[in-house]
């Protein structure tokens, strides 16, 4: 997806970084006022006038808005909460709303189809609503009005046709969009769930002003681009979950998607990134169950890593299962993908560190993920860690990034300590190398709970740059704790390293075990393996894996308080052929 040259984002990177910085505050703070209502810290009608504030610079509290002209991109998500919450709301609230949204008839001097004949764009050429009259092929229509319906069936036919989503228009009729001076409240754009016949798109009617973009056509074009591509994925949405429960706090993260995989040279939502990392990557837990619009880097994972079908799959169990939680939703797709949501959720985040000028690597990670902001690192060693430091704590459905680098040289190994609270706690190793400066990946799957486990890699110190640490909790409901250790380690003249191996199948331990055990698995290189365990008559009582495993070292644990006291094997199948070893029950 990396359509420009690096001096062309660092010249862009520059015209960003005076006012996008405002844009995505103002945006953050429309999202923390949601996510207060989600907590129950505010009630709906306190929800609902202070986002109305903030998008007209008129809030109920004064003296908390510092830029009357910032831009809130797409307000649907407040819309959508009103309509839900519309019998909750208080003869004020509603009059608030009415003065905001709702009062002004949806009268236009004239009308434009589509080329596919699916969408009827409304416009004005004079008045507060008027579109830029430009009209460059002489055809009596504004150049802005066929961006529009153009944008609205390049939307239609990547969102419907190649991902498909399903269609919320129905046969025989149009989809109605209206172009409107949202400027006022600094809006890109919204739906509204008025018949049209079941939603209906407002947009910006010139974009002037607006945040920059990377459009080879022009700041406006681009804007009106994205936002159509935006609001349709929410009027596809509201067909599959009537904007109600769990996932529609992650529409606007699915909408903002839309941006970047219909429109991949546009990137608008780079002003809505910058200077996020530190809340995604640290408090996960708020900004992700809000699903805000700078989270599309989530999203956008999945996208890259599994495929343009992932989404339209998860979205289709929500479709199927109004009370199904979005993230469990997730978690349910992973496996047809050959994954699970510990391991995504970890390497989404390594990912993630591998982002920014300083950290990126065109092997590895986003497509674009020099374009991002750098990882926000937590600490950083500049010496061995021979003796783990204090036990951390990690929030829910966070991570915690680490740089280390022992600053000195050593001819060793390198070995990595690590023990969590929990099996949801797992660790990421990101290996620059010295000379290529790319990046080798290793994943570990923690130890049984409050258990240390040491590590011992095959690559020097010699030889590496920097190592980057992402350590994961993919609990989505509660804290856990970790603690790591790294440093160096030798081999005699009379030891070995397995080198050029891909799989390796550990003993597990404790071995005899009562009831509980872990088997360890070190993997070189990806590939499908399955593990189970059998009784002694061969047959097979526990499946403890069957999917794809990431390169580094992960845990398997086993619990055999169900099974009676013997002799069991485990068994790995990979692609390398079949290992198995022996362990002994004892009650």
């Amino acid at each position: 997806m990396k359509y420009f040259a690096h001096i062309l984002f660092l010249a862009l990177l520059v015209i960003f970084a005076g006012g996008n910085k405002a844009v995505a505050q103002r945006y953050a703070e429309l999202s923390d006022i949601r996510t207060q209502f989600y907590e129950g810290k505010i009630d709906i009608n306190t929800a609902i006038s202070e986002q109305i504030g903030l998008l007209t610079s008129e809030r109920e509290r004064p003296g908390t808005i510092d830029d009357a002209h910032q831009f809130s991109k797409c307000v649907t998500p407040v819309i959508s909460m009103i309509r839900s919450h519309d019998q909750e709301l208080s003869v004020k609230t509603k009059a608030l709303v009415a003065k905001t949204f709702g009062t002004k008839a949806k009268t236009t001097q004239q009308t434009y189809l589509s080329a596919s004949g699916k969408f009827t764009i409304h416009f004005d050429t004079t008045g507060t609503d008027a579109v830029p009259l430009a009209d460059a092929n002489s055809n009596g229509v504004p150049d802005y009005v066929e961006w529009t319906a153009e944008a609205a069936d390049s939307s239609y036919n990547h969102e419907i046709i190649t991902l498909g989503f399903p269609d919320p228009i129905p046969n025989g009729q149009t989809y109605h969009i209206y172009l409107e001076d949202l400027d006022s409240i600094g809006a890109y754009g919204y739906t509204d769930d008025t018949p049209s016949p079941t939603t209906t798109i407002y947009v910006e009617n010139d974009f002037v002003g607006f945040p920059p973009n990377t459009d080879p056509e022009g700041d406006q074009r681009g804007a009106l681009k994205v936002t159509v591509a935006h609001e349709f994925k929410h009027a596809i949405q509201y067909v599959q979950n009537n904007w109600f429960g769990d996932s529609d706090r992650w529409a606007e993260m699915d909408a903002t998607l839309m941006e970047e995989v219909v429109y991949d040279n546009v990137n608008d939502y780079y002003n809505y990134i910058v200077d996020f990392s530190s809340d995604l990557f640290s408090s996960a837990d708020l900004t992700l169950s809000a699903g805000s619009y700078e989270d599309i880097t989530f999203a956008l994972y999945f996208h890259e890593r599994f495929g343009q079908s992932f989404w339209t799959d998860v979205w289709e169990k929500v479709e199927s299962n109004g009370s199904l939680k979005f993230l469990d939703a997730v978690a349910q797709t992973l496996p047809d993908y050959g994954s699970n949501f510990h391991s995504a959720m970890l390497e989404a985040y390594m990912w993630h560190f591998a982002s920014g000028e300083t950290f990126s690597d065109a092997t590895f990670g986003f497509d674009e993920s020099a374009y991002y902001p750098s990882p926000v690192i937590k600490d950083t060693f500049t010496d061995f860690l021979p003796v783990a430091e204090d036990t951390t704590v990690i929030r829910a459905t966070s991570a915690q990034y680490y740089l280390l680098n022992p600053g000195i040289e050593s001819d060793g190994y390198f070995k990595f300590g690590f023990s969590a609270s929990s099996p949801d706690v797992e660790a990421g190793l990101l290996v620059y190398d010295k000379v290529t400066h790319l990046i080798s990946p290793y994943y570990i799957t923690a130890p049984v709970p409050n258990n240390w486990a040491d590590y011992d890699f095959e690559w020097k110190f010699s030889d590496t740059d920097v190592v980057g640490l992402v350590i994961v909790n993919t609990n989505a409901n509660s804290s856990e704790k970790f603690a790591f250790t790294y440093t160096d380690y030798f081999i005699n003249s009379n030891d070995t390293i397995e080198i050029g191996k891909r799989i390796k199948l550990s003993q597990n331990y404790p071995n005899p075990f009562n009831p509980t055990t872990t088997i360890g698995i070190e993997m070189i290189s990806p590939q499908q393996v399955s593990l189970a365990v059998y009784d002694y008559m061969g047959r097979k009582v526990m499946s403890l894996f069957n999917g794809t495993l990431n390169r580094g070292y992960h845990n398997f644990f086993v619990d055999g308080s169900r099974l009676a006291s013997g002799t069991y094997f485990y068994r790995l199948i990979s692609e390398e052929g079949v290992f198995t070893k022996k362990m002994m029950l004892i009650k």
